[in-house]
């Protein structure tokens, strides 16, 4: 009886973490061997096998945008045209925050909204996973034309 008491404390004791193959630790919220209860964070990971870029957009522009719409991403740096599609938009009252994402795009102020793009990666998108780096983003399914339309409501 002891003996079993004993192997179910250790098993409580620790606890295995799954996370996926080839993913990035991103940062480590509680310090190894500190005693946590179920449930609670203990580190955030980034699976660089899904590559997303968070772009803020007007809420005009937003509200012509679909998820599945094209977007072309040209990373800083960089001189190709990344192809991907909008997986998920969130208008400037509900935006996705930094407790959600890894990193999120510079030009936040009231009346901006998101617009989440997952690209189409290759091995070398995957092997090279650049998180956090600065982007510009384009939705050519939306023009300068279709955002005035909207803005004067014709």
């Amino acid at each position: 009886m002891l003996a079993a008491a004993q192997q179910a404390y250790g098993k409580a004791l620790n606890a295995g973490i799954a996370a996926p193959a080839g993913a990035l630790v991103w940062s480590l919220m509680i310090a190894p061997g500190t005693a946590v209860q179920p449930g609670n964070p203990v580190a955030s990971w980034v699976d660089c096998a899904v590559l997303m870029v968070d772009a803020p957009v007007s809420d005009v522009e937003l509200a012509l945008l679909t998820k599945g719409a094209a977007a072309e991403v040209v990373f800083e740096g960089e001189n190709r045209t990344r192809h991907g599609t909008v997986l998920l938009t969130r208008g400037a009252a509900a935006t996705i925050g930094q407790a959600d994402l890894a990193a999120l795009a510079k030009g936040r102020r009231p009346g901006i909204g998101q617009a989440l793009i997952k690209l189409d990666s290759s091995p070398a998108d995957i092997e090279a996973c650049p998180i956090g780096d600065a982007a510009y983003v384009d939705f050519p399914g939306v023009g300068l034309l279709d955002i005035m339309r909207a803005r004067l409501r014709l």
